[in-house]
């Protein structure tokens, strides 16, 4: 897969285990401009009808970026994927507790000391639990908002239109000045990819190798109420 060497070696090896799994064998044979939309929905039925929701909507994503790949590179038309939009229940959101517990704790902190993946996902995991804010905001922050000679992070809060200040301690602005030489010269703070778009959830959740518990806790509000 042309994203595997961008990805988490644990990211990448649940997309690859959920398309050997769950869809190679039964479209892996047909020609990708010969897939259609029954074809995907097909075998979207076959991971729902095992209980298996999310699984399925992820794999209709998976299904999507390749058939984008083949359109761009030639090999296919278009993506059948969108005509299926409804064709799945929405999957339930289950909210997790903050993390709270000691040993959970440092359990999320070893995980994080860790990573061995991209620089940038990196310094997002260290500031997390050093900023107190909402993953979203944090993974959408924009170096406009940051004064690092006074220690200082501005943004507007969307749904209240006031503006927040969030003190940096000295670790912050350590770490946010030599990650300014990689995407300082962008919008975004922590960008993906694309340069001008901010990093995915995807990316952050899936450089958590903790437990599935811990994992999720992590990725709604680390510790007490940051993440």
């Amino acid at each position: 897969m042309r994203n595997k060497e961008t990805w988490v070696p644990s990211h990448a090896d649940k997309i690859i285990a959920r398309l050997e799994n769950d869809v190679f064998p039964w479209m892996g044979g047909k020609a990708i401009a010969e897939i259609s939309a029954p074809d995907v929905l097909e075998v979207l039925r076959r991971i729902e009808k095992r209980g298996a929701l999310e699984t399925a909507h992820r794999a209709k994503g998976n299904i999507s970026q390749i058939m984008r790949y083949a359109i761009a590179t030639g090999r296919a038309d278009r993506d059948p994927c969108p005509d299926l939009r409804g064709a799945l229940p929405p999957t339930k959101e289950n909210n997790f507790p903050s993390i709270t517990d000691p040993v959970k704790v440092a359990e999320l902190l070893r995980a994080i000391d860790a990573f061995k993946g991209t620089f940038v996902v990196r310094c997002a995991l260290l500031l997390a639990p050093l900023l107190f804010v909402r993953p979203g905001k944090l993974r959408r922050a924009e170096w406009a908002g940051f004064d690092l000679d006074k220690a200082e992070w501005r943004y507007l809060v969307t749904k209240t239109k006031t503006e927040h200040s969030v003190p940096l301690a000295a670790q912050v602005v350590s770490i946010l000045k030599e990650l300014y030489a990689l995407t300082g010269h962008g919008r975004y703070v922590f960008s993906g990819r694309d340069p001008k778009k901010a990093m995915s959830e995807a990316a952050v959740n899936a450089a958590l190798p903790t437990g599935p518990s811990v994992r999720a806790a992590a990725s709604k509000s680390m510790i007490s109420s940051s993440w």
